[in-house]
């Protein structure tokens, strides 16, 4: 590592520690708040950086940086400094954003050099929607069916994974589709064929329903005389036979028969999801289905390891079959919320589901009714009246809420609340979103800014190829309309947690894209401002904490049909290096 001279080359640092980056590791120590003496040092080094005398022996700077990053091309996303080419880096902060001759005065004997080599750098990604646990089970210990598995190809992904599973255990696997089964029809009689004796249970491909062959319905006490559960279905055929599907809320009847995982496979699982959003440049997270069982973990490795992410916990609420616990059960992990969090876990956040997934053949999600232009109240998983006060009474406790909507009803309806809430406590300053966003009535656009209010979308999607998306996430006119938007990549759809290809997909998408500068900032700012956090992330500037992402190329000069090839070559988490490719 050297630093480089105006003469004739690199002039070597006698002394000074010269690394490419420190090895990544799964939390390297907690952050530590700015003390006072921190923050009037931080102070003095932004005034001097850019008014103080250069004469030497006049000014000695009150610390030195514990790291600095030289010659890259830092998009800070700040009003006031769009690029800067050198950072510095003091207790998980940026010390100095600038040029590279005044970040130079800050290196002391011990300070970590790297040279970034003209490395187009990004503040770090939020992700404002993924499933920790979730992604972690399917991908760690869960059995995995490839998405385009046929029939057969379906049975044997199975088969190979009771290969290492005792005989009586449960097979628990994702994702199943109507194209895995013979004429594509999805019944319980062609898991039985193959597995007799042990209970199956395969989670759907929009992850809203599951399928349970005859054993594990016998075990979760399913027969003809069963009721629907509310805000669920118990698919039948038309001897009223149980076919094995369970839509939504009914997944629970089964689920809660379902072993847990011991602890250390589910901590793994838990470390290995937080990992690979790192690997993808990420370094905030909306959980967008966090149970008591996740927030323990997560409290757990914060509190022991220091997580390498900022975790924001979304609590499910009255929705067994995403929550996997009684409504009782979740209502007492909100009341109680405040015993999980650390510095990096926020848990005052709340997940509502308002309707459900497009995807066919259930296809339950919630439209404006098109002659009349109502909400289709029936098709709601929650009542309006109910999404009102519950609203109302989330936002007075300072609780954030995500409500999961697809159709246009379901979005008015969400609107709808968030103006309930407005009205009774007035603004609150708590941005309340819908998650999703696929599509708004016309009239409905405006709202979102009146109300202060998020459109939280998942673009990532568009490359998932599904039928029937492309007119969705139109961020062309939610922006031209004021209102705040966010990217999340509803990880367990995607096969991973890469905001990048969103990112192309926002500026390319025709009718509906917005410019990079305006995507970069729903990748970064935006997330921050939407949990209430823009003061301490979301942007490269002094006294922020440090989370930076470097790519392998610049963003504003490769043709836009790259943008999604785009690699992260290292991420930086308050200052601590969390992921770096080999050879960096």
């Amino acid at each position: 590592m050297s630093i480089a001279r105006k003469d004739n080359g690199p002039m070597p640092l006698p002394g000074r520690r010269q690394l490419t980056g420190r090895k990544p590791a799964f939390g390297m120590g907690h952050p530590m708040a700015m003390t006072p003496k921190t923050l009037v040092s931080l102070l003095v080094i932004a005034l001097c950086l850019g008014s103080c005398r250069e004469e030497p022996g006049e000014w000695e700077p009150p610390e030195v940086a514990d790291s600095v990053y030289l010659n890259g091309k830092f998009y800070t996303v700040a009003a006031n400094q769009e690029w800067a080419d050198s950072v510095a880096i003091k207790d998980g902060r940026f010390m100095a954003v600038g040029d590279r001759k005044a970040v130079e005065k800050l290196i002391g004997e011990q300070t970590v050099i790297t040279d970034l080599k003209g490395h187009m750098v990004m503040p770090g990604i939020h992700d404002a929607h993924t499933h920790l646990e979730l992604v972690g089970k399917q991908w760690t210990y869960w059995c995995r069916i490839p998405d385009d598995a046929d029939p057969d190809a379906f049975i044997k992904a199975l088969q190979t994974c009771a290969e290492n599973r005792g005989p009586d255990e449960w097979l628990v696997a994702s994702a199943y589709g109507p194209g895995m089964f013979p004429d594509q029809k999805v019944d319980r009689t062609h898991l039985d064929k193959f597995f007799p004796d042990r209970p199956v249970y395969i989670v759907e491909h929009s992850w809203h329903h599951g399928l349970a062959n005859s054993v594990a319905l016998q075990l979760a006490g399913i027969d003809p005389k069963t009721p629907d559960p509310e805000k669920g279905t118990i698919i039948r055929d038309q001897a009223g036979r149980a076919t094995g599907e369970l839509v939504e809320n009914a997944t629970w009847l089964v689920t809660q028969y379902i072993p847990p995982a011991s602890e250390e496979d589910f901590r793994k699982a838990v470390k290995w999801a937080i990992g690979t959003h790192n690997r993808y440049g990420v370094t905030s997270v909306q959980d967008a289905s966090t149970t008591k069982l996740l927030l323990r973990e997560l409290n757990a490795l914060d509190n022991s390891e220091g997580l390498p992410l900022r975790v924001t916990s979304h609590i499910m609420w009255q929705h067994s079959g995403m929550g996997n616990s009684s409504i009782a059960a979740m209502d007492s992990v909100i009341e109680n919320r405040g015993q999980y969090a650390t510095p990096n876990v926020d848990p005052d956040f709340v997940k509502i589901i308002v309707d459900g997934s497009p995807m066919p053949p259930h296809s339950n999600h919630a439209d404006l009714d098109p002659v009349t232009n109502e909400i289709p109240v029936e098709k709601l998983l929650v009542n309006p009246t109910d999404l009102n006060s519950a609203l109302v009474r989330f936002d007075g406790m300072g609780i954030k809420v995500k409500m999961h909507c697809v159709g246009t009803g379901a979005a008015r309806a969400a609107l709808d609340a968030i103006a309930a809430a407005r009205n009774a406590n007035g603004d609150s300053g708590i941005h309340h979103e819908i998650a999703h966003s696929v599509w708004f009535s016309p009239p409905d656009i405006p709202r979102l800014a009146k109300l202060n209010a998020v459109s939280e979308m998942s673009p990532a999607i568009w490359h998932h190829g599904w039928p029937g998306m492309e007119d969705a996430f139109d961020f062309k006119q939610l922006h031209a309309n004021g209102g705040l938007i966010t990217a999340g990549t509803d990880w367990v759809i995607l096969p991973a947690p890469n905001l990048l290809p969103a990112l192309e997909g926002m500026v390319t998408r025709e009718g509906l894209s917005v410019d990079l500068k305006t995507g970069i900032e729903i990748l970064t700012i935006n997330g921050a401002i939407s949990i209430g956090k823009e003061d301490e992330f979301g942007s490269i500037e002094v006294g922020k904490s440090a989370d930076m992402a470097v790519l392998d190329r610049n963003l504003f000069k490769v043709p836009v049909e790259q943008i999604s090839e785009t690699e992260v070559l290292m991420t930086i988490f308050r200052g601590d290096v969390v992921f770096s490719q080999e050879g960096l």
